[in-house]
């Protein structure tokens, strides 16, 4: 039985991007772009949580 569902799984897949290219080849896939953020916003975020947990720890 798990070879069944490895084997659909497989050819589940390469059905899938089979429809993309040729989808793709028709039409142009628009990927969405997240916005980029600032470095510095990502690393204050990242340090503001860390403090928060550090002082989640110590019972503050």
């Amino acid at each position: 039985m798990l070879i069944l569902l490895a084997t659909a799984t497989i050819i589940g897949s390469l059905i899938v991007e089979v429809l993309v290219r040729r989808f793709n080849s028709t039409y142009e896939i628009e990927w969405p772009v997240a916005a980029p953020a600032p470095e510095n916003a990502l690393a204050l975020d990242v340090v503001a949580t860390l403090r928060r947990a550090a002082s989640n720890m110590n019972g503050k």
